[in-house]
């Protein structure tokens, strides 16, 4: 079994797997466009924040909602796997369950991309105000909880299957966080801001569901084709049948092995993902766009080179550190709050390292996993866990940020009060 010491591969030389398949570059290549398709629909609506702040609605609180709806429908996806999946994959195999749940997502989530722009709320009223908002809403939920779904069933399907130094996980994250970059792109190439026209949001979602639907059709030909994803689907069927009696470890006894590495993750995606829905306040329309932009790139590229520089030799020493990073929220926060005003510059340069550093311990966390454990159904079930933390994670951000909201809301009335 690979190890944190394991030497890389020479030469592109490919390594063997256990099952006597080999980890070919198209394998790799179709994880990465899984992560892409994972990202790519949920992060749309997110590219909307100066459209719908500036142009639409005239008000900061939409982008707040639309960002609560995605934290909040993460949870329940990914409790209904942590209980179901298993089940599924026992009653008709792993391949058959596997397959099913990524490719029926992957349908509906070009489905959705595609009836987005005629949901009520995307454009302002004719006489210029703003629309309801509960179609928008309903349609991210929708669009977020078939992405849930299949991001589950991909990372499970990395953490369990035998990839040389943990590549898998670091493909499909990379690609899955690279999808804002490629949305930052269609965003701008089809002048999705706040002077979008009618033509530049249906181009976007048609671009967004156009490539979804592509990711779709590579899909169901590399599943039907690909030596190794059948091989590590396979294994995992028959290393349930050896261990099924006594030797997977239940749930809580993974979690509890993976305590501080959870703790850990989820005071990064609660601090990182809590200020996602305020970054309209940070500047003005076109900077924010760039301060999102950049957000999308750095973290990306942090799981490019995660790996390399994971350094941490205990749980308990990569807790510290995130609870250091934890600590530069209050940074943003005045300047959220009008206390401070940093300079634009300071604060792309605040933005970019502190989403570099927000990729980065998202990978180190998974890794722990993948070092702790040695059986496929074991990782398997770690991977599940890490994804339930995920998604506590975002829902304990979902609810941070309607708590914060409320004190900013307050403080603007307050202020008022005072000056009148």
């Amino acid at each position: 079994m690979p190890s944190f010491s394991d030497k890389p591969l020479a030469n592109g030389e490919e390594t063997k797997l256990l099952s006597g398949e080999k980890v070919l570059p198209l394998d790799l290549i179709m994880l990465t466009l899984l992560g892409f398709a994972a990202g790519f629909a949920p992060y749309a609506p997110l590219c909307g924040i100066s459209y719908f702040t500036h142009a639409v609605y005239h008000d900061y609180s939409i982008y707040m909602h639309v960002v609560v709806a995605i934290l909040c429908t993460y949870p329940v996806v990914t409790l209904l796997q942590l209980f179901f999946d298993e089940y599924f994959d026992h009653r008709f195999g792993s391949y058959p369950a596997y397959t099913f749940r990524v490719a029926t997502t992957l349908f509906f989530i070009a489905v959705i991309a595609f009836l987005f722009p005629f949901l009520e709320g995307m454009f302002p009223n004719e006489d210029g105000s703003k629309p309801d908002e509960s179609q928008l809403i309903m349609g991210t939920i929708g669009i977020t909880a078939f992405s849930a779904l299949m991001s589950g069933s991909v990372f499970q399907f990395v953490n369990f299957a035998h990839f040389p130094q943990g590549r898998g996980h670091n493909f499909v994250t990379f690609g899955q966080q690279s999808s804002g970059i490629l949305l930052a792109v269609t965003a701008l190439v089809t002048q999705f801001d706040e002077k979008a026209a009618r033509l530049s949001v249906f181009s976007f979602f048609f671009l967004t569901g156009g490539f979804t639907l592509l990711v779709w059709f590579m899909f169901i030909y590399s599943a039907s084709t690909s030596k190794f994803y059948h091989s590590q689907l396979a294994a995992k069927d028959s290393e349930q049948c050896i261990y099924q009696s006594d030797a997977i470890k239940s749930s809580a006894s993974i979690f509890f092995k993976l305590f501080g590495a959870a703790v850990s993750m989820f005071i990064t995606i609660v601090s990182s993902a809590a200020l996602l829905a305020f970054y309209p306040r940070l500047g003005s329309a076109r900077f924010v766009e760039w301060l999102l932009y950049a957000r999308f790139a750095f973290n990306a590229g942090s799981r490019l080179v995660a790996k390399r520089l994971f350094f941490f030799e205990s749980q308990s020493s990569f807790t510290l550190v995130a609870m250091a990073r934890a600590t530069a929220f209050g940074l943003f926060w005045v300047q959220i709050t009008g206390y401070y005003h940093f300079h634009e510059v300071t604060m792309l340069f605040g933005m970019s390292a502190w989403s570099f550093t927000e990729g980065l311990f998202c990978n180190f966390a998974y890794y722990f996993n993948s070092s702790l454990f040695t059986t496929k159904s074991e990782r398997n079930r770690g991977g599940t866990v890490m994804n339930m933390v995920v998604a506590f994670s975002l829902f304990a951000s979902g609810m941070l940020t309607l708590y914060l909201h409320q004190t900013i809301k307050e403080e603007h009335v307050d202020l008022k009060a005072r000056i009148i």
